[in-house]
């Protein structure tokens, strides 16, 4: 008896613990998904962690109508991660959206470009809506630029560990945006993908494990 009591015991803390830990982003369809997993530490692709996501504004398009999709591409010497949002109707009123992307240790790599990306359909000039790009905790500050109707905007600079981005949307009279993009480059030497993948699942065990032991 004394050892079923463990063993449950041991299953409940096992499941506890997974579900405490930061969940793969491409397993999540919405905004909403994205924003849920904040109390777990958010969610990762690779080497990348992405976390404090927040949404605010929007009129009547909550974070559930805004679906996500993964951006994640294995070029020879640069991976790209980042996500595409898109309301399932279109954006017509101002709002914020943000999230904090990070290398997960022990990865050497860096974030060394981003790029805002937007489009406005075929809003007329005048009511163009302009998206501002605003990222923290870069050694410059050119990463923050503002994106008009169906423009894109790229930012390079020294390489960052971390950045915390921050999406501001504003809107003239009749002006709409039917997706949003952002999407961060990381330099990586040929051929360490696959191993940078296990350095990355790795490290991600093991900053869960710190977390867990802290949290004691």
């Amino acid at each position: 008896m004394k050892k079923l009591v463990f063993s449950i015991l041991g299953a409940v803390v096992l499941c506890t613990a997974l579900q405490a830990a930061p969940i793969d982003c491409r397993t999540l369809t919405t905004l909403n998904g994205l924003i849920t997993s904040n109390p777990n530490g958010g969610c990762f692709v690779q080497d990348k962690l992405f976390t404090n996501f927040s949404y605010s504004g929007g009129g009547l398009v909550s974070a559930a109508d805004v679906a996500v999709a993964v951006v994640f591409n294995v070029l020879p010497t640069i991976d790209i991660h980042g996500f595409v949002f898109s309301p399932t109707t279109v954006w017509s009123a101002a709002f914020t959206l943000g999230y904090t992307i990070a290398v997960i240790p022990p990865s050497p790599q860096f974030i060394v470009a981003s790029k805002l990306q937007i489009n406005a359909g075929v809003t007329p000039g005048p009511n163009t809506p302009t998206v501002r790009m605003t990222e923290s905790g870069l050694p410059t500050l050119n990463a923050n630029f503002t994106a008009i109707g169906n423009e894109t905007q790229v930012a390079q600079y020294a390489g960052v560990k971390s950045t915390n981005v921050l999406n501001t949307a504003a809107f003239a009279t009749g002006g709409v945006l039917v997706s949003l993009e952002n999407d961060f480059e990381q330099a990586v030497p040929e051929p360490g993908t696959f191993a940078l993948q296990g350095a990355g699942l790795i490290g991600l065990a093991l900053w869960s494990r710190r977390r867990r032991a802290q949290r004691a």
